[in-house]
Parts: structure tokens; C-alpha cells; sequence
């Protein structure tokens, strides 16, 4: 499922709020997905700190749910 996603994080000078563009392997997407994303995250762009996920955003409306149930 592809997202956008709002992310947020503490900066030098306060919290910081930005969005990112990704792919969940699950719609919705699992704690193991979140985790992953965070990790991701943090790796692409050198943030040191714990990354919060605010929210996403699917693009695409087309996308069935894949939850078991």
C-alpha cells in the first residue's frame, strides 16, 4: 500500500513535523510495518532520536485489506 505518511521528531530547537512517501507490505499496515518505516526513517536521514508516525495517507483507493479476519 503506498502512503503518505506525517512523522514527527525532536529537534535542536523542538519538535519537528515532516512527511515522507512509503510502501506498507499490509493494508492496514502492522506494528512490524511501523517499526520497519521508523528504522527506515531514521537511516535515510541520520535522525538520532525515537520517530513518532502521526499518521498516513494511502494514495490509491484501489488497494484491498489484507488483514486476516
Amino acid at each position: 500500500m503506498r502512503c503518505l505518511v506525517l512523522y514527527m521528531y525532536q529537534g535542536i530547537s523542538g519538535i519537528i513535523i515532516k512527511n515522507s512517501y512509503c510502501s506498507f507490505a499490509h493494508n492496514p499496515p502492522t506494528m512490524k510495518d511501523v517499526k520497519e518505516l521508523t528504522e527506515k526513517i531514521q537511516a535515510e536521514t541520520g535522525i538520532g532520536g525515537d520517530i513518532i508516525i502521526i499518521n498516513w495517507i494511502p494514495l490509491s483507493e484501489d488497494e484491498e485489506d489484507t488483514t486476516e479476519g
